[in-house]
């Protein structure tokens, strides 16, 4: 039976990370040909009995062939790297990647001293064991993705798809035989102990990392927004509580069962209004003032008005009028500096608002507005900045 796996099933953006790791690869082999092959694999490879940490990272870029090992493994590399660090992000990725080549070498050292030691001094080198980690982090993280092989049986040759734990687990457990084969001998060849000791680290560190956490919620995200697009709120509602319960600290899923609540055939202006506030609190302590701009006009939309404190008001407005839009800046710090409460953000609004009403062209609204200012703020250290670009209109 042949099978050979040559798509997953599963868009990813430009994979820079992996495209690293392949250029490192190929640059360490090159390097490792031009000095000599085999004195670098002698030098850097990994001695399951042998001193040297170095050896422990270095063994991960060399590879015995170009052909065969370094094109087979970043080949590998390129079809689950470049989904696993669009899925889980680059520097949790690339931490992954090195941390399952060490445990993978690790598990070669043990299986080799203790069942095989017959090959302690033979030189394990190769990504594969990274790989394997990779793998085991898509298939426990992924598992909707599917991945599409070419089989051939006998004379017949097709296509098939199957999901990834199920591919994924088929290549663990040959990796698992052949290692059990080995045992007794003396080794050489593939190290399959260092692919099953990658698989499982890759596998253990997702789960303890929080990783296959977070790819669920991605997915159940998925999932509500497919209910959102079908019009089934309630079920969207559901799972968006969840979703905040899991993660309070993401806007987006707040912003949309902010939304969900208010499209409820009962609708809950309340918890709606709550929602809308944490998602954009969240973008103003983000830095993302205008996105907080958008929501905070789409909740006055909705709503009617979100209640919300004068200082992010001001962040926002200062948001809108950035980008020139001056009505929404000044109808943000008028409701800023209409609040009750005296706080630093009520001076900042109703120095912004002179201001404002002076670029929109209302001369004699502005010098209204500022002569109020500093009549509240006659101290104010804005006085002197403002005063003279009042002047000049």
């Amino acid at each position: 039976m042949f099978l050979f796996p040559y798509k997953v099933d599963r868009p990813f953006r430009i994979p820079w990370i992996t495209i690293g790791l392949i250029v490192a690869n190929i640059t360490v082999f090159v390097l490792a040909v031009s000095n000599g092959l085999d004195r670098t694999i002698a030098t850097f490879g990994f001695r399951p009995n042998a001193a040297g940490a170095v050896t422990w990272l270095s063994s991960m870029f060399i590879h015995a062939d170009p052909f065969g090992h370094l094109l087979g493994n970043m080949y590998f590399l390129w079809l689950f790297g470049s989904v696993v660090e669009d899925a889980i992000g680059r520097l949790r990725y690339l931490m992954l990647y090195f941390l399952g080549g060490l445990g993978a070498a690790f598990v070669h050292a043990v299986f080799v001293l203790t069942l095989m030691p017959a090959g302690r001094d033979i030189p394990m080198v190769g990504a594969s064991g990274a790989i394997a980690a990779i793998m085991g982090v898509f298939a426990v993280c992924l598992y909707r993705s599917k991945v599409r092989f070419v089989w051939g049986f006998l004379y017949r040759f097709g296509t098939a798809a199957m999901p990834s734990p199920v591919a994924i687990g088929l290549w663990g457990a040959r990796e698992l035989m052949y290692s059990a084969l080995a045992v007794g001998t003396a080794g050489g060849g593939t190290a399959n102990w260092a692919h099953v000791g990658g698989l499982a680290a890759g596998i253990a560190m997702a789960l303890l990392s929080g990783t296959v956490r977070s790819a669920t919620a991605a997915y159940m995200a998925e999932d509500a927004s497919q209910y959102v697009a079908s019009g089934a709120h309630e079920v969207a509602v559901g799972m968006y509580d969840k979703l905040t319960t899991q993660d309070p600290t993401n806007p987006a899923w707040r912003l949309q069962h902010a939304r969900e609540l208010a499209q409820l055939h009962t609708p809950q202006p309340g918890k709606a209004a709550v929602e809308y506030r944490a998602a954009l609190e969240l973008l103003v302590r983000n830095g993302q003032l205008i996105e907080a701009h958008d929501i905070a006009d789409e909740a006055a939309r909705v709503l009617g008005g979100l209640g919300i404190d004068p200082q992010t008001l001001v962040a926002i407005a200062g948001a809108a009028e950035s980008s020139k839009n001056l009505s929404a800046a000044e109808k943000l710090y008028r409701e800023a500096a209409s609040c009750d409460r005296a706080c630093a953000a009520l001076e900042r609004a109703r120095f912004r608002l002179a201001h404002v009403l002076l670029a929109l062209g209302r001369a004699e609204d502005a010098r209204g507005e500022w002569q109020r200012f500093v009549e509240a703020y006659p101290a104010s250290d804005f006085i002197a900045f403002g005063d003279r670009a009042l002047q000049t209109q």
